[in-house]
């Protein structure tokens, strides 16, 4: 009988439990109050966008800071809409215009603690994205070329690196005589501009020949005969004997005939008969013309005063007739 009792006593206190439970407005979340204590786990990125660009900070009683700025979007899985992720950022900084062989070392390192880079989290239309700012210098500084490199780490694990992005951060131009940071410094020597010694060829003196007229040739001939025995007092034969161009000599026989033409005036009018040819017509003679009488003359018209002018269609009419 006392286990009788002790069964109906037991289901009585599972009946009002059940009543008490299922009484009120209130609904009992079973699920809730179980997994109460449990997070939600952020799910791990597969890839990370950063889209970098130069910006300034301006502060009341401080000097401008220029820096990088960045708009950071982690998608995961196929998903095409960005996701929230927890974990740390770095940022490597390394010289765009510096050329090294092998694992460069980078410039500057920039770090984002889980704790400091789920303050930089904002949504918008695009979805979840991060922007964070990289301080560099004073403004005034001059210009670089940085090559800028994320790194993300989860904090449950899962690491993702984006791609490096050039950034140009905006200077004033080096002075002269400083050390310039330009891309050409690193530029490898060009093979074509080497050129071998033994291939040099060296263009050889030309000899150009000048015809000259037979009156200047002549000329040259006296000043040199002059020169000579100018040099040669004594009267010794110092005379070379000297092979002359095929040019020259018939220069020197076109003066010959020249001198031989002028000692005959009358042969050099034969040439000159011979070379043009006779006129038709001798100067100043036409058919009919006499070279002994002298040119025909006409009377010029001889000037006399006009007795009246013409008549005009307005001149008055007189008579001629005699009155009676």
């Amino acid at each position: 009988m006392r286990i009788i009792y002790l069964a109906k006593a037991y289901f009585m206190g599972l009946v009002a439990l059940v009543i008490a439970l299922t009484s009120g407005c209130t609904p009992f979340d079973l699920h809730e109050k179980i997994f109460a204590d449990i997070e939600e786990v952020p799910p791990t990125p597969d890839r990370m966008v950063a889209m970098w660009t130069d910006t300034v900070m301006y502060q009341p009683g401080k000097p401008a800071i220029r820096g990088f700025g960045a708009r950071i979007f982690f998608y995961g899985g196929e998903e095409d809409d960005p996701i929230e992720v927890d974990g740390s950022l770095t940022v490597y900084a390394f010289d765009a215009e510096q050329y090294v062989t092998g694992l460069p070392s980078p410039e500057k390192k920039f770090v984002f603690t889980p704790e400091q880079f789920v303050t930089h989290h904002s949504k918008s239309k695009a979805g979840h994205s991060y922007s964070v700012w990289l301080p560099w210098s004073e403004v005034g500084g001059p210009s670089r070329h940085i090559s800028l490199i994320a790194r993300y780490e989860g904090r449950v694990g899962g690491v993702v690196v984006s791609d490096p992005s050039r950034t140009v951060l905006p200077g004033i131009q080096n002075e002269l005589g400083d050390d310039k940071t330009q891309i050409g410094k690193n530029k490898k020597p060009s093979l074509k501009d080497v050129q071998l010694a033994s291939h040099d060829d060296e263009k050889a003196d030309t000899a150009v020949t000048i015809n000259l007229p037979p009156s200047f040739a002549k000329k040259l001939q006296s000043q040199s005969d002059d020169t000579q025995s100018s040099e040669n007092p004594i009267g010794l034969d110092l005379s070379v004997e000297q092979v002359e161009p095929k040019q020259v000599q018939e220069s020197a026989a076109e003066a010959a005939d020249s001198d031989q033409s002028t000692a005959s005036p009358l042969s050099y009018h034969q040439q000159l008969s011979d070379h043009f040819p006779r006129r038709r017509y001798p100067v100043g003679s036409s058919p009919g013309w006499s070279l002994n009488g002298r040119a025909p003359r006409r009377e010029p018209l001889r000037a006399k005063w006009l007795s009246a002018l013409p008549p005009t269609p307005r001149s008055p009419v007189i008579s001629t007739e005699d009155s009676p």
